[in-house]
């Protein structure tokens, strides 16, 4: 990844807050405070029901295609040989067995430190330390599922789903019962569906419908405004310059909406390309501070 251009972000919002100093300026305080009021409003507005939204589109458009992606996907031994795969990838000289994975699955209730106390058995003796150990089989967890979702999705999904596992290793105790059930793969391609995909999916639908939604409401709100209005009502010196001050927040407002939209580009462009990336944000002095407000979002 490039990050040699990093300074054009911050570049970016310098120029459209000298922007809207100068065409608020020009527009006067009054119209300067209420249009800068309006798209604010507008903003929060949409973020505010944006979320339902992403959760309801997720709901009933997304998450019946994604459970059957990974339904085909989804094989009861899978689990099970990619674990010992992982497992022999070690730097512990170790061949594991998918049988006897398979047959530790089967009791049920597998938890991390029965994955720990498998491993160090293998040999005959100890491969390593229980607590260097238990971050390895968290690790060989998220890899596993990231191996599951990589062939029909896109790197974003499968690092945000990654990441999830890392965060609730605990989880996947549950879940490889649900695997190994030859019989039914729904239920637990439904639960990986719904705890490890759709927490992005709903973050890429909330950003998209935030951008949207804000920048259909504040053009609404702006012909509103225009029609209450004079259009070639006189300014005064004073209004001329506090609404040039207004204008650096109807800058910061815009900005805000421009990050949203660098933000789900980087999405899209999953992190890796040239100019659109985290690595390159992260250098900038200004534009990473809005940046960061939106990833929260």
């Amino acid at each position: 990844m490039d990050t040699q251009f990093w300074w054009f972000y911050d570049v970016i919002v310098l120029a459209v807050v000298l922007i809207f100093m100068f065409l608020c300026g020009k527009r006067g305080i009054v119209k300067s405070i209420l249009s800068t009021v309006s798209w604010a409003l507008a903003a929060v507005i949409a973020f505010s029901i944006s979320g339902g939204i992403a959760s309801s589109i997720y709901s009933t458009s997304i998450r019946g295609s994604n459970i059957k992606k990974i339904e085909k996907t989804m094989d009861s031994d899978f689990f099970a040989v990619k674990m010992v795969e992982y497992i022999d990838s070690l730097p512990y000289g170790l061949r594991a067995e998918t049988s006897k994975v398979n047959a530790m699955f089967d009791k049920g209730n597998v938890t991390i430190e029965d994955m720990i106390t498998y491993i160090n058995n293998i040999n005959g003796r100890k491969a390593a330390e229980d607590s260097e150990l238990r971050e390895v089989v968290i690790e060989g967890y998220a890899k596993v599922i990231g191996d599951m979702l990589s062939k029909d999705f896109s790197d974003y999904i499968v690092e945000y789903a990654k990441e999830e596992v890392r965060k609730n290793p605990a989880n996947i105790a549950d879940l490889i019962p649900l695997i190994r059930d030859r019989e039914n793969p729904k239920p637990a391609s439904s639960m990986v569906a719904d705890n490890y995909t759709a927490p992005a999916y709903r973050i890429i639908i909330r950003l998209l419908g935030f951008i949207i939604l804000t920048i259909v409401i504040g053009i609404f709100a702006e012909f509103i405004i225009k029609s209450f209005t004079s259009a070639n009502s006189a300014t005064s010196t004073t209004s001329n310059l506090t609404g040039a001050l207004v204008g650096i927040a109807m800058g910061l407002v815009v900005s805000f909406i421009i990050t949203a939209m660098v933000r789900l580009y980087v999405i899209m462009g999953t992190d890796h390309m040239m100019f659109f990336n985290t690595e390159a944000i992260d250098k900038t002095y200004v534009f990473k501070y809005i940046f960061n407000i939106v990833q929260k979002m």
